[in-house]
């Protein structure tokens, strides 16, 4: 099987038999670092007690995503919040989706769930790689003029660096994915 491939749970399959149940997009800037967000996360095993983490926009694979990336952009659109000059979310996914086209896509799995073998992927995008002027220039936007908006679980949208302390402790996830996070240089073509 491929591992872009999905089954009739909206689930995508891993070459080692491992479902991919959620995905996030982290921006990558090469000066500023890795876009994080300080979020309001439920608690485990106390589900009903929510604290606030460092982590990464992102959640649950839908039905109608086709691919893992598809499902990462549209969870950073609908958490952020981020549309494309005023676009609704599906329209500012596919524009995402062509721009990402010029970037080298590097993804890490990390495993979630063992007794269910389930994973999350995260993609990091380098933003220096995207060839569109006008939608570099938006993310930038979005991400220098963000706020918080009612009814979000994101409080803060910050760019964090290798070797910098995080202002609020991290998600046991996020804590995972900076051990295995890509030596920096490769993040340049």
């Amino acid at each position: 099987m491929s591992s872009e491939q999905i089954n009739k749970n909206s689930s995508f399959v891993l070459e080692n038999g491992g479902i991919i149940r959620s995905v996030s997009i982290i921006l990558y800037d090469p000066i500023r670092g890795y876009l994080f967000c300080d979020e309001y996360r439920k608690g485990f095993p106390n589900t009903s007690v929510k604290t606030l983490n460092s982590h990464l926009p992102g959640g649950k694979v839908e039905m109608n995503d086709s691919t893992p990336l598809q499902t990462g952009i549209r969870e950073f659109c609908e958490e952020v919040p981020y549309n494309y000059f005023g676009h609704k979310v599906n329209a500012t996914v596919s524009i995402l989706l062509s721009g990402f086209e010029s970037c080298k896509k590097r993804y890490r799995d990390i495993i979630v769930s063992v007794p269910k073998n389930l994973y999350n992927r995260f993609y990091i995008i380098n933003i220096s790689e995207i060839v569109d002027k006008n939608l570099r220039e938006s993310l930038y936007s979005c991400i220098d003029n963000w706020r918080v908006t009612e009814g979000s679980v994101i409080e803060n949208l910050f760019f964090w660096k290798v070797g910098d302390e995080l202002k609020t402790p991290p998600s046991p996830l996020l804590n995972d994915l900076i051990k295995i996070l890509p030596n920096e240089s490769t993040l340049y073509r």
